[in-house]
């Protein structure tokens, strides 16, 4: 995993106490309304990484790249530039 999977796994703990540090590689490939979040708990990550990364994320970000799956959200993240450290 990436710097930026950790950041998000992080920020998904702290704001809805979501532990995800034991799951499995093919769940963030999942739907996170898979696991039970609900589309408003996506709009607040979405607005959190948005304030965490000092990104905006546009309409493509979150319907061509499908931001309700974990590794989606971390492509989207790199792809607005933000630098990805292993």
């Amino acid at each position: 995993m990436t710097k930026i999977h950790n950041e998000v796994k992080d920020i998904l703990y702290n704001i809805m106490e979501i532990d995800i540090s034991n799951c499995i590689e093919e769940m963030w490939k999942k739907s996170l309304l898979e696991i039970g979040l609900l589309p408003r708990d996506i709009f607040v990550l979405f607005n959190e990484l948005e304030k965490y990364y000092n990104i905006k994320f546009i309409e493509d970000d979150i319907i061509k790249r499908r931001f309700d799956m974990l590794d989606d959200i971390v492509e989207s993240i790199k792809l607005k530039g933000v630098v990805c450290n292993y």
